[in-house]
């Protein structure tokens, strides 16, 4: 890899078919035993890595190849590079905090046989676009853990048709920290973890996932979309099943000029954590849960509280401040079963504490009382 030791660098350019008897002498030999020599040098600011050969054939392990060079500010690959033996890239330009603009992979980088992308782009916060090859194929890829984390002024990603994520099991934090998003090709029937997938996605304002959007095989939605602050419009597909999810906490937490939820395909008989679910939602007008939207797993689940009243339980401050900022006389809207009315209506009046003497309610699920002035539950619409 390039990392540290030629970090004042802040160019590296890839250059093919060039007559090696003129590379500088202090070149170093960057080539395992290859009949072809491959010569790496600076010369300015430039790190050439260069071969009398027309393609330079990548080693099969590039994870890390340039990792903290902070100072790097582009990358020309020319258009031999070729990764065909590559079976990992993770966190290939990690913390490259200096690149900027676009990120440009030549057609030879081929992807076909790497299971790992996880960190690939972590915390290049400057590049505001990237676009891959057709053979940029992620069919045997597991694991995209934080593949775009931080990149805080991407706009755009300029996905292939053979972006593939069916084999795909984490996308945790995958955008946690993006601005703009086409996810129109993802598959995500595999995913087991979607925590914080969307997280602190500050300045994007709709999210619209794809039918092939398919989340039956999730068990945690924890965080999903925590401090999408500027989303005003979440659509969600029918493959958005819930069935196998056990933690919902804080899933739209901070969601601040969200105005509806539609949250009627809902299936919650397995979740057992609520916890600030709807927390702060402040613009929030209606919310729409089904009739399989049930409590029942989260009560079973819950702890007790400690001396302070500290929560230690499971569905505390879920609509705390939800609807708080509709103005005088406006309330958020929650439509619901009788079963989840009644839920409610115990906590309020002490019966669900009586119920359940080991699970103190006050100032928990309320927070302080808020969700009295802003919020009402009603029976769910005859068309639900």
């Amino acid at each position: 890899n390039f990392e540290p030791a030629t970090s004042p660098v802040t160019k590296i350019k890839f250059e093919y078919n060039i007559d090696t008897s003129t590379v500088p002498s202090n070149a170093s030999r960057l080539d395992t035993n290859s009949p072809t020599r491959i010569y790496g040098y600076v010369s300015g600011d430039t790190y050439f890595v260069v071969t009398a050969a027309d393609s330079i054939m990548a080693n099969s392990e590039c994870g890390r190849m340039f990792r903290w060079m902070l100072s790097l500010t582009s990358v020309d690959f020319g258009s031999q590079f070729n990764t065909k033996n590559t079976t990992s890239i993770y966190q290939m330009f990690y913390n490259c905090t200096g690149l900027t603009g676009t990120l440009v992979f030549p057609e030879t980088f081929y992807t076909k046989n790497v299971t790992r992308m996880d960190e690939m782009f972590f915390g290049c916060e400057n590049i505001t676009s990237i676009t891959f090859p057709e053979e940029f194929n992620t069919e045997n890829v597991t694991n995209m853990w934080s593949m775009f984390k931080d990149c805080k002024e991407l706009t755009s990603i300029n996905f292939p048709t053979t972006f593939n994520t069916s084999r795909v099991t984490t996308m945790q934090a995958m955008f946690d920290g993006c601005l703009k998003l086409d996810l129109s090709t993802f598959n995500t029937a595999r995913v087991t973890t979607m925590y914080a997938m969307f997280r602190n996605c500050k300045a994007l304002t709709t999210i619209t996932l794809p039918s092939t959007f398919n989340t039956s095989s999730v068990n945690t939605m924890r965080e999903m979309f925590n401090s999408c602050e500027n989303l005003t419009t979440l659509t969600l597909p029918n493959a958005f099943t819930t069935a196998n999810v056990t933690t919902m906490e804080a899933m739209f937490k901070n969601c601040k000029k969200l105005t509806s939820l539609d949250l009627s395909l809902f299936n919650t008989a397995n979740v057992v954590c609520m916890s600030e679910m709807f927390y702060n939602c402040q613009k929030m007008q209606t919310i729409t849960l089904g009739t399989a939207f049930t409590m029942d797993a989260v009560v079973a689940n819950c702890e007790s509280y400690d001396s302070d009243n500290n929560l230690i339980g499971r569905f505390g401050r879920m609509f705390a401040y939800t609807g708080s900022q509709l103005g005088s006389n406006r309330l958020c809207t929650v439509y619901c079963t009788d079963d989840f009315q009644e839920f409610i209506k115990h906590d309020l009046d002490g019966t669900f504490h009586n119920q359940h003497p080991n699970i103190v309610v006050a100032n928990a699920f309320w927070y302080d009382n808020a969700i009295r002035k802003f919020c009402t539950f009603v029976d769910l619409p005859t068309s639900k």
